[in-house]
């Protein structure tokens, strides 16, 4: 017996278990972290009633044709799919479709079954045959057939997950990426730390592994850098992340994996790192303003050698001091944060 089953979002699972944890808690109750309403829920069937099983007809038959990999051009691989099927337009699959055939029918939500069927959105689905999975990857709405006014069924094609992953991230960008739990705090321990020791993972520290994470480099324009290790500054060093952390993320963001013989484990890949892009390492505009200070003397100043200069802070001409690091009682800015600061003064004196 061969059975197509379309995965949706929301699954009655779902919708049964949110009611009764609403009802809890709003009436003051406590839910354990696995409790038995929801493991029984999860006991009655594996795909956890989000498969919503297709009616089909009688004499139903699917062909599907399979692939051969070219692991010359992986961009190009085919999936295994499925010559079209018709699918019967009964009342269970023109509520999985959403109606789609009635006019006036409008489509809302971005992505799929959020909350309506929209037919330019793969949806994900799976077959059986006699209980055994045959394929698993996305349906295709092509067509629906109507007949004097009256609706026939539903022509779909059926893709394997092969070909999923390449559409998946084939308008992608890296910048679409979040890496921001690498995020630490720049100082000297932090970059050599990189190295061999440990990095930041979500604000703790994780012992050091090739292919994990951030490690901090010296390839950046500049002379060439001090040869004694405790002369080196903050800013000679880049930021760099492994080519392994970009896969994986690229991977898991997409709901893949990879195997643990694939090349992406060997110790050559873990090595591999994407260099820093001169010119993309910056502070929030925030940050710089928040450095920002103005002060000046209103008239003459008489001062003898060795004097402080009695600046008061002025904020009336800019965006000034807005991370109140200028005293003007002792006529002192202390910097927040360490690097390389840029001063501009403007002075005229006169011997008397």
């Amino acid at each position: 017996m061969i059975e197509v089953f379309i995965t949706t979002n929301d699954s009655d699972y779902q919708q049964v278990y949110t009611a009764y944890q609403q009802r809890v808690l709003s009436t003051g109750g406590t839910l354990e972290a696995i409790d038995c309403l929801s493991a029984g829920l999860l006991s009655l069937d594996e795909r956890a009633f989000n498969a919503n099983k297709l009616d089909l007809a009688p004499d139903f038959d699917i062909v599907i044709t399979r692939s051969i990999a070219d692991i010359r051009n992986p961009e190009q691989r085919s999936s295994d799919f499925t010559k079209t099927l018709t699918i019967p337009a009964t009342k269970n699959n023109n509520k999985i479709f959403g109606n789609i055939f009635e006019v006036a029918n409008d489509i809302t939500g971005t992505g799929q079954y959020t909350p309506d069927f929209n037919p330019n959105k793969k949806a994900d689905c799976f077959v059986l045959a006699d209980g055994i999975e045959q394929i698993r990857g996305f349906i295709r709405l092509t067509e629906i057939q109507v007949e004097n006014n009256n609706l026939i069924g539903y022509n779909c094609t059926i893709h394997g997950e092969t070909a999923n992953l390449f559409t998946s991230i084939e308008n992608a960008k890296l910048a679409d990426l979040d890496f921001s739990e690498y995020n630490h705090t720049v100082n000297i321990v932090n970059i050599t730390d990189s190295w061999d020791t440990q990095i930041y993972v979500d604000g703790s520290p994780e012992a050091f592994e090739y292919g994990k994470g951030y490690v901090w480099s010296q390839l950046r324009p500049k002379p060439a850098v001090e040869a004694d290790t405790a002369k080196w500054r903050v800013d000679d060093h880049t930021p760099a992340l492994y080519a392994k952390t970009i896969v994986d993320k690229i991977f898991s963001t997409h709901g893949y994996e990879y195997t643990d013989d694939s090349f992406f484990t060997t110790d050559e890949f873990k090595r591999l790192i994407i260099p820093y892009t001169y010119g993309a390492l910056a502070d929030l505009p925030s940050a710089v303003t928040n450095r920002l200070f103005q002060a000046q003397v209103t008239g003459a100043t008489t001062l003898v050698t060795g004097q402080t200069i009695p600046v008061a802070n002025d904020s009336t001409g800019g965006n000034f001091d807005n991370g109140g690091n200028f005293d003007t009682g002792t006529f002192e800015y202390t910097v927040p944060d360490s690097g390389q600061y840029r001063w501009y003064l403007s002075l005229t004196l006169q011997n008397p």
